[in-house]
């Protein structure tokens, strides 16, 4: 996916070997190389996100008017699990630096990667770094369409411009073999001048995968990941404008649709319940006082693309889909995103 040619390796004294973009080597030859721990003491008040398993915040790298903006990811170990496959298999940021350079070269619009860093200690990887160039003046896709409360921040038609640059940029990033594995409104940035929406840019590729093709299995994989998301908070007319658009004048969509649109659907519905056994999973075993609750499987409508059923209206965050018991009461979202037990 990267040729190796295209870029330089670094050993600093804080042993940390990176692995540098060769039209940024200068900026990591001409001083010591960034100690990444170092940058986010000193840009603690730019702290984008953190979490167990990771930190992400804007710095930069290099001197006076030479500087370079950058965004830096530190990812850590926070399960076992976690630890052994990053030694066996790789670190996170690694894989991120291969597929953003394969997405860059097939050019699709994401990212542009500096370098990446792996920390090891007798010869145990114990963190790892990607660095990027930072982007200007955009926001995430979700904070772009909707309020801290969760309403729409954006009308009909502005809502309806980003969703079908948001189906082209994946239609492009499809047929180009990127296949990403965590499609998500927080995974997008959406760049904006003078109050106008430019660009649409592909953020955190640690969990896709590039190929020469991708196979309709996975096309559809993909697009039911939208759909889980969007049948939240976006109408049926705006989803069916979504895959209206990605699909375009193709043949096998015109003679078809109905057949590729049941498929989604039915493959939304078993990633929303896995999605919510998960959540279950998470929030119930570390509490032994939770009463535990049969439920039957959810009902289709709540995500059907082909049904009159409508989105809530809101952000994905901030609705959770009906659930329904055996004997058919239907318990009522909680507003922070979780359904009751």
């Amino acid at each position: 996916l990267l040729r190796m040619s295209r870029s330089i390796t670094i050993n600093d004294h804080h042993g940390i070997r990176w692995q540098v973009s060769a039209p940024y080597a200068g900026l990591f030859l001409a001083s010591r190389p960034p100690d990444p721990r170092r940058l986010l003491r000193a840009s603690s008040g730019s702290v984008i996100k953190k979490s167990i398993t990771r930190i992400i915040f804007s710095s930069e790298i290099g001197l006076g008017v030479a500087a370079l903006p950058v965004v830096v990811k530190i990812y850590r170990h926070a399960r076992f699990g976690d630890w052994l496959k990053a030694n066996l298999l790789g670190s996170k940021a690694r894989q991120e630096w291969r597929i953003t350079s394969a997405a860059v070269a097939r050019g699709l619009r994401t990212v542009t990667p500096v370098a990446f860093g792996e920390r090891r200690r007798l010869g145990i990887l114990r963190e790892s770094y990607l660095v990027t160039v930072r982007i200007f003046d955009c926001v995430t896709l979700e904070e772009a369409v909707f309020s801290a409360d969760g309403t729409f921040r954006v009308n009909a038609a502005e809502r309806r411009e980003l969703i079908t640059m948001l189906a082209t940029l994946l239609r492009q990033m499809h047929d180009r073999g990127i296949y990403h594995r965590d499609l998500h409104p927080g995974n997008f940035l959406v760049e904006r001048t003078g109050g106008h929406t430019q660009r649409l840019y592909l953020l955190d590729l640690h969990r896709a995968s590039a190929a020469r093709t991708l196979s309709l299995t996975k096309r559809i994989k993909s697009l039911a990941q939208f759909n889980m998301f969007a049948s939240l908070s976006l109408s049926r007319s705006e989803r069916l404008l979504f895959f209206t658009s990605y699909f375009g004048e193709d043949e096998p969509w015109r003679q078809e649709k109905r057949n590729l649109l049941d498929r989604i659907d039915e493959v939304t519905l078993a990633m929303r319940w896995r999605l919510w056994k998960r959540r279950e999973r998470r929030c119930v075993e570390p509490n032994r006082y939770f009463m535990r609750l049969r439920f039957a499987r959810l009902s289709r409508s709540i995500s059907s693309i082909t049904s009159p059923s409508e989105g809530c209206g809101r952000s994905p965050t901030s609705c959770a889909p009906p659930r329904q018991s055996a004997h058919g009461v239907v318990r009522t979202p909680s507003p922070y995103g979780t359904s009751p037990p």
